[in-house]
């Protein structure tokens, strides 16, 4: 099948795991907060980390963010001369360094990424080169922030992750140095890489059982490793949908939880990470 002819039929049913190949529409949507002890998306969470210098940099703090898209989220790098443009993520980090230009804030360190149809690896490119293409495994992806952590004094780190992506980011989280001063950590709609496969998902796209580690926040961490990244976390803000039957995440216990409605639309998990409220709500802390 031709590809322009698969991408059409998969649009038409759904814009699942493979969401990133141009289908979503906005969907009327609303806020649900989660019952229970979850505290709101605006209200900072009273932990917090202190973190002792390290090198270069001084003054007002400087804000470095790991933007992480998910599966099948790159553009064709052929088309976009080797660089990540038109993505989930990249759409955000041209919000947040608008704002921060706008008030005059501190230039941003960053690093941008997504994941092709590969989730063995990861393609990213940095501030210090954003025309610069690269890519790695995770574990060296999430050695490369730290280290761009390490050269700053005074940073206020920011992790932002989705689908896939969302599960990356609190493997990062999780691997961060307890100095990290990590301001925010924002998963949306985050799916585990370990308990949804591409495979076992496309078996249950094309008429088999809904995946339970498909349908679910990623439970493959240990409570351990969930409460280690609360704790290296100021905030943690997750945004989920449970409208797409075949693919969708859930509230994690120890998060901010926001649950959004998008009326039963199977293409919900894509148009998630593209509305306007959780954008709003991403760019509002990203640029505090």
């Amino acid at each position: 099948m031709r590809a322009n002819s698969l991408r059409r039929y998969i649009c038409a049913f759904s814009s699942s795991i493979l969401l990133s190949i141009g289908c979503s529409q906005a969907s009327a949507s609303k806020t649900t907060r989660d019952a229970g002890s979850q505290a709101p998306a605006t209200q900072t969470s009273k932990k917090s980390n202190t973190g002792s210098p390290v090198p270069v940099s001084s003054g007002d703090p400087t804000p470095i963010f790991a933007l992480i898209d998910g599966f099948f989220t790159c553009p064709d790098f052929t088309a976009t001369a080797n660089t990540i443009q038109d993505t989930n993520m990249a759409a955000i980090l041209s919000k947040v360094l608008a704002a921060a230009k706008k008030n005059n804030k501190p230039e941003p360190m960053y690093v941008v990424s997504c994941y092709t149809t590969d989730p063995s690896k990861i393609y990213y490119s940095t501030s210090a080169d954003p025309k610069k293409l690269l890519n790695s495994s995770v574990p060296e992806f999430i050695k490369k922030f730290k280290d761009m952590v390490a050269t700053v004094t005074n940073p206020d780190a920011f992790v932002v992750g989705y689908s896939y992506g969302g599960w990356t980011s609190m493997k990062l989280v999780s691997e961060l140095d307890e100095s990290t001063n990590l301001m925010g950590l924002i998963t949306v709609d985050p799916i585990s890489m370990v308990n949804c496969t591409t495979s076992g998902f496309l078996s249950t796209f094309f008429g088999g059982t809904p995946a339970q580690g498909c349908t679910e926040s990623p439970s493959d961490f240990s409570n351990e490793t969930i409460t280690t990244i609360e704790t290296r976390a100021k905030n943690w803000l997750n945004f989920y949908q449970e409208d797409q039957t075949i693919l969708h995440s859930g509230p994690i216990n120890v998060a901010q939880n926001t649950k959004r409605e998008f009326g039963g639309a199977q293409s919900a998990h894509s148009d998630i990470v593209r509305e306007d409220f959780v954008l709003g709500e991403i760019t509002n802390l990203l640029t505090k």
